[in-house]
């Protein structure tokens, strides 16, 4: 998983003690065992995210933005560079659909977009496992995915989350 390795390079190997520490026995004992391209379960992921935040949010108060970020950056220029087009922001989040499904089995994202404005909405529906810090890795993600495609000033605005009682989480993004 990227993650550990982003981690270890953020804050160092303590600092990915000190979140290992904050997960359940479980989950960490799995997570010890989870390479990069392998599929992990949806309750680990969120335990590592819980625990990321409350360990790494007093040095990084954004560190789930920065993580969405940086997946966003690993798996567009890696693995899933052919869903990258530089250039055409709106043709990149026309398949960021398909990328949900290639790390989550549950819920849906759409992205709908107006095609005479530089704005798109982002919506998660049906998501089982919905947690603040996931929202706020997709923000991230989504940012550093309209960057990489051509997209200039990029502002992420999130609208609904189910975590507030809505019935969906959305998100509002712009861009230059």
């Amino acid at each position: 998983m990227s993650r550990i390795a982003v981690l270890k390079e953020m804050f160092g190997a303590d600092g990915l003690s000190e979140v290992l520490a904050k997960m359940k026995s479980q989950y960490r004992e799995m997570l010890g065992s989870v390479i990069a391209s392998s599929w992990y379960d949806e309750e680990m992921y969120m335990d590592f995210n819980k625990a990321i935040q409350r360990t790494l949010s007093v040095k990084d108060p954004l560190i789930m933005e920065h993580l969405g970020e940086h997946s966003a950056e690993a798996g567009l220029k890696g693995v899933y560079s052919s869903r990258l087009k530089e250039g055409d922001v709106k043709l990149t989040l026309s398949r960021a659909s398909v990328l949900w499904k290639a790390f989550h089995d549950t819920g849906e994202l759409t992205v709908e977009m107006d095609p005479s404005e530089n704005k798109a909405v982002f919506k998660v529906v049906g998501y089982e496992l919905p947690h603040v810090e996931s929202c706020k890795n997709l923000i991230g993600w989504g940012r550093r995915m309209v960057e990489l495609s051509g997209g200039n000033n990029v502002k992420v605005d999130k609208h609904k989350c189910v975590c507030k009682g809505d019935e969906y989480c959305e998100m509002r993004v712009t861009w230059e």
